[in-house]
């Protein structure tokens, strides 16, 4: 992982920030490993590090599935937690996602995009990839999250995305549980 990068205001092409730097930085962030999985969740308490190392964890299935269900989901006494962790992952992942495509737009040195098409491009991007999950936002609003996202990048745990196979592995915790309590109702 990358760490000790320095992001500053990074819309105005005089800037000492490097749109691949910044791609860089946020693509080393993975949850790869059990250790980086720990280390996570004690800095930042993502859940989607915890469902991660659950998931490469050697527990018997129905146990895994169960605890990445309880997490997903929420708990009683916990589920205020839970909802609050959830959420500020979520809007991490917003963030990401539409700096991410801004760093993509204006890191190629030819390419002389403003910040302003940048934004336009990156709010046409993420919503084309994520349909209604994904409002539109203004020029502004994704000015906002790419300072957002530099100045955040500071923070070695946030940012962090799980490799492929992690939704595999909630949905197939929901299907479980919908299908133990498609089986209590029946008893």
């Amino acid at each position: 992982m990358k760490q000790g990068a320095t992001f500053t205001r990074g819309w105005r092409r005089g800037d000492s920030v490097d749109p691949a730097q910044i791609m860089d930085a946020l693509n080393g962030r993975v949850l790869n490993d059990t250790e980086t999985c720990r280390a996570v969740w004690e800095h930042s308490q993502n859940p989607l590090a915890v469902c991660e190392a659950l998931r490469r964890s050697d527990l018997p299935e129905w146990l895994r599935s169960a605890a990445v269900f309880l997490i997903v989901d929420g708990s009683e006494g916990g589920r205020r937690f839970a909802k609050k962790a959830w959420r500020g992952h979520h809007l991490d992942s917003l963030d990401k996602i539409r700096a991410g495509h801004v760093a993509k737009l204006r890191a190629y040195p030819g390419a002389a995009v403003t910040m302003e098409q940048a934004c336009l491009e990156a709010d046409m991007l993420t919503r084309a990839r994520y349909k209604e999950a994904m409002p539109s936002v203004t020029t502004r609003g994704i000015q906002a999250a790419f300072t957002r996202v530099c100045t955040r990048l500071r923070d070695p745990w946030r940012y962090f995305s799980a490799p492929p196979g992690l939704h595999l592995c909630i949905n197939a915790a929901y299907d479980d549980f919908l299908r133990l309590m498609k089986a209590n109702v029946r008893k």
